[in-house]
């Protein structure tokens, strides 16, 4: 099987996406071929290095910039950068790719990735944990949108044919730039435009580990 995965990332985030690289392919099935993406505006050619150096026999790093694809709605919010939102981009920018995994970079892999790409979505645009329900309320509140599902968008099995038949790139951008007090760029513009057109998968593909005295063990994006 072949199983394609994408990263978003700048300079800065070359360790991490490292790392999590490194723990995707401990885990990787010798029988099975990994298209590791990895999406960026500007790196140093020492960046790009460190990361095609996890191309192996059955796993190749391909760095793909996304200059061109960039957006005036894309920008820092907060304490996320502009890179967050090149995950909406996804389906443009890897035309001949129908089903994809993407994956934050600052993320440690347990188990292979293969059965997270056999999940069954459907024809939902993708797959994504879920968030608590006050998420629908703080957006309700704070944005003024109806919306029924907030999930996270740290993990996700994306429909990328089904993306870009359904526009959801400009879709997204329509939301990021309705929405000026939008909190959480990626995540709240995806929920925005892809509706109820989304399936909940297993919580365990995307949990964030918090110290005892803030959170104990918080599903998270």
């Amino acid at each position: 099987m072949r199983i394609p995965v994408v990263f978003t990332i700048n300079e800065a985030y070359v360790p991490y996406c490292c790392v999590t690289m490194c723990s995707l392919l401990e885990h990787a099935s010798p029988q099975d071929e990994y298209v590791l993406y990895v999406f960026y505006d500007q790196m140093s050619e020492a960046g790009l290095a460190r990361l095609r150096a996890f191309s192996r026999e059955n796993a190749r790093v391909e760095p793909v910039c996304v200059h061109g694809l960039l957006h005036d709605s894309m920008r820092v919010v907060g304490r996320f950068p502009k890179v967050a939102c090149f995950r909406l981009m996804i389906a443009e920018a890897l035309p001949h790719e129908e089903r994809l995994l993407y994956m934050d970079c600052d993320v440690v892999v347990l188990e292979d990735l293969a059965r997270l790409y056999a999940t069954d979505i459907g024809d939902t645009l993708l797959g994504a944990v879920m968030c608590a329900p006050d998420s629908a309320q703080r957006m309700r509140e704070g944005l003024g949108v109806e919306i029924e599902h907030v999930f996270y968008s740290g993990v996700l099995v994306i429909n990328a044919a089904l993306w870009r038949e359904a526009k959801l790139f400009a879709r997204c951008m329509d939301a990021l730039e309705r929405y000026p007090k939008i909190r959480f760029p990626d995540q709240d513009a995806l929920a925005i435009a892809c509706a109820d057109r989304v399936t909940a998968i297993d919580p365990v593909w995307n949990q964030v580990s918090m110290s005892v005295r803030r959170a104990g063990l918080l599903r998270g994006g």
